[in-house]
């Protein structure tokens, strides 16, 4: 089977550097290895004493393609951070501050997470998806002083090489075909809704779609968790295909709605050159919106009525 996904969402973060020289990495009070040597062939210029940094990426960061990078200050005085980036031979150009304007201080014994914005994947077959170098460069102030530090930057949870190979292989399926959610109706409560999803080939051939699984808000009418959709894609074929999702809410508990992160973010599953993966497809704001007003009113019937 193949397929093709046009809107993946993404999502994405640095690889802890191995192999290192210099001094060890400085761990902070939660325990996690992060900054603090000097980058592999860069100068040697480490952070100030007590001061870490360590990249993470939280739910809501996913669909606006942001990660952190969390400064914990473990030194006697305020740390205060000015520019800061992160480059990464898996990103096409370096990660930047979502506010590159804004500087940022870290009281003593603080710490805060700073918004980056992540640039488009780089998917040449010479990067390794496990990641070579992540380099995080910081001008910083701290008292009378001023420096910058070119160090290597670890994670606080492994997730960068996962979100780089979806985010590939999303852009290799569009090559084959363009693969979105396009329309929602809603429904009242004792029936299913109905997402679109639509497969229109580009005839280039050479991929599947087989599945596209439940979120943690969203299932489909019928108990199954994955949703088949087995749409081979040949060589040559460019009929459009419209799959009819029928979807029902997972779960009516009160903070589903208000808390959701990624209750609208779907997994697809497809194949490619024969190798099964998966992507992630994101319909946008407003479907989002229409999704989650549905939820709201489904729930609130469904509960009136039973």
């Amino acid at each position: 089977m193949r397929g093709a996904a046009g809107h993946a969402i993404a999502m994405l973060t640095a690889l802890v550097l191995t192999g290192c020289t210099g001094p060890a990495p400085t761990v902070p009070a939660n325990g996690v290895p992060t900054t603090g040597v000097p980058a592999a062939g860069g100068p040697a210029t480490e952070l100030p004493a007590g001061v870490t940094a360590v990249l993470r990426q939280q739910r809501s960061d996913v669909i606006p393609r942001e990660v952190q990078v969390q400064i914990a200050n473990g030194s006697d005085e305020p740390f205060t951070v000015e520019r800061i980036t992160v480059a990464d031979p898996r990103f096409a150009a370096e990660i930047v501050r979502v506010d590159p304007d804004r500087t940022t201080t870290v009281r003593a014994g603080g710490r805060v997470n700073i918004r980056m914005q992540l640039p488009a994947v780089a998917c040449d077959s010479g990067i390794r998806p496990d990641g070579d170098a992540t380099e995080l460069t910081l001008d910083h102030r701290q008292g009378d002083r001023t420096g910058t530090a070119v160090v290597a930057i670890g994670e606080a949870f492994p997730f960068l090489g996962a979100l780089h190979r979806r985010e590939c292989d999303a852009l290799a399926l569009a090559e084959v075909a363009d693969v979105r959610l396009v329309s929602f109706t809603p429904s009242a409560a004792d029936a299913p809704a109905e997402l679109v999803l639509r497969i229109a080939p580009t005839g280039a051939g050479g991929a599947g779609v087989l599945g596209i699984h439940s979120t943690n808000l969203l299932t489909y009418d019928g108990a199954s968790m994955i949703h088949p959709i087995d749409v081979d894609l040949a060589p040559g074929d460019t009929a459009e295909r419209m799959i009819a999702l029928p979807l029902v809410p997972l779960r009516c508990d009160p903070h589903a709605v208000l808390e959701d992160k990624r209750g609208t973010v779907f997994t697809l599953d497809v194949e490619l050159g024969g190798t099964p993966t998966s992507i992630e497809l994101y319909g946008g704001d407003v479907l989002r919106g229409d999704l989650l007003a549905w939820v709201s009113a489904w729930c609130a019937a469904d509960h009136r009525t039973g």
